[in-house]
């Protein structure tokens, strides 16, 4: 089916499982591709693939695609009558059906970009502990007992007008840095560290401009508008085709445990942590109304707020010394917002400096369940 056509030079169709651009007129590429990747001036066609469903599927051809990446082109060009040779492809587990595709103009400049994206289960930051290493051709599991989750961002950019290499260079930039800012504002948590992620484990990125149309733009920097245009198309179409394969949308990542990312999954665990610190009266109550309080925005604010405090405790913006009197005042709001008596801040704050105080997650964990314990007390005394 035939989706869109831009600038009388690109055809977007999509087939079973498959995007595919059909280009129209020489482009010049650059892409993370395995094969037919890197700088190129001669394709055709390029593709976003479908290899798998985006949880527990794992097929012959999944280690085809890792192990054989020629070979899996070559039969992925076959089935759908693409010449291998001048096709490049990218693989994901996500839904064809959920791609976005955003063009954002500026005079006569124009930029598209095709995206599709999972983050639910393989979301990283930057310099996360790596799951593998390549040697002699192959990828070798660091750790057998921790493979990597399925969960990929593709992202596919056509610019209007011919650009350098450098250009695209710095279009591959701009874009990742808008993929990270999408992350950020969406607040999604690394799976691997407790840190906000930058992408995920597996993205793969191309960039296409036609090689004879007018004077090659030289750069994409955050000061062009072509670094503008890359940024804001990718932004919105992240951000779109999360709403579509995870049903990811800025207000569902309001809670509390959404805040805690990695320090803590479990609602029940959670639950559980807090009403070993309750009364036996208060305990089945505080279960079977988690969900407000979960979902509470100030709550959330003020838990949002504590945990950004001991990230820049960790990266050393904020002196260790210092680590109880943030810690105590915070968690006396978490207190304040759980209970709705702000009268009793200065009570809380002198309840939780009773206790010892650290940088670690146990520690850290350990004043949540208290403040929240605190509040819920307090609320019903």
């Amino acid at each position: 089916m035939l989706l869109k056509t831009f600038f009388d030079s690109i055809e977007v169709r999509r087939e079973e499982k498959i995007l595919i651009a059909t280009l129209l007129k020489p482009f010049h590429s650059l892409s993370t591709c395995r094969v037919g990747g890197g700088f190129c001036s001669h394709l055709e066609y390029v593709c976003n693939h479908q290899c798998c469903e985006p949880r527990d599927h794992f097929t012959e051809s999944n280690s085809m695609m890792v192990e054989e990446p020629d070979a899996y082109h070559a039969m992925i060009c076959d089935y759908y009558g693409l010449p291998p040779l001048r096709t490049a492809m990218l693989e994901t587990a996500a839904n064809m059906n959920n791609a976005a595709i955003e063009s954002v103009k500026f005079r006569d400049l124009e930029v598209v970009c095709l995206c599709t994206g999972g983050v639910e289960s393989n979301p990283m930051r930057a310099a996360d502990p790596a799951s593998v290493y390549e040697e002699s051709g192959k990828f070798i599991f660091v750790d057998e007992t921790d493979r990597p989750r399925a969960g990929t961002i593709n992202l596919i950019f056509f610019v209007n007008h011919a650009l350098t290499e450098a250009a695209l260079v710095d279009c591959i930039v701009s874009a990742t840095e808008a993929k990270a800012a999408a992350l950020q504002e969406l607040e999604i948590h690394s799976r691997y560290s407790d840190s906000i992620a930058t992408g995920t484990g597996t993205d793969q990125i191309l960039v296409a401009a036609p090689i004879d149309c007018g004077t090659a733009l030289t750069s994409a920097g955050k000061h062009t508008k072509l670094g503008e245009l890359v940024a804001t198309s990718g932004l919105a179409a992240i951000k779109k085709t999360l709403v579509w394969q995870n049903s990811l949308t800025p207000n569902i990542q309001c809670s509390c445990m959404n805040q805690l990312g990695l320090l803590s999954r479990d609602e029940q665990g959670f639950c559980d942590e807090v009403c070993k610190l309750l009364s036996e009266s208060r305990r089945d109550l505080f279960r079977s109304n988690f969900i407000s309080i979960n979902l509470d925005p100030p709550t959330v604010a003020a838990l949002s707020s504590l945990r950004f405090l001991r990230q820049k405790c960790l990266w050393g913006v904020l002196p260790s010394a210092c680590v109880k009197d943030i810690f105590c005042f915070q968690g006396a709001q978490i207190a304040c917002c759980v209970s709705g008596k702000r009268n009793k801040f200065d009570s809380f704050i002198r309840e939780l400096s009773m206790y010892d105080m650290d940088l670690s997650a146990e520690s850290f964990m350990g004043l949540i369940y208290r403040s929240f314990a605190l509040g819920f007390t307090e609320k019903w005394r």
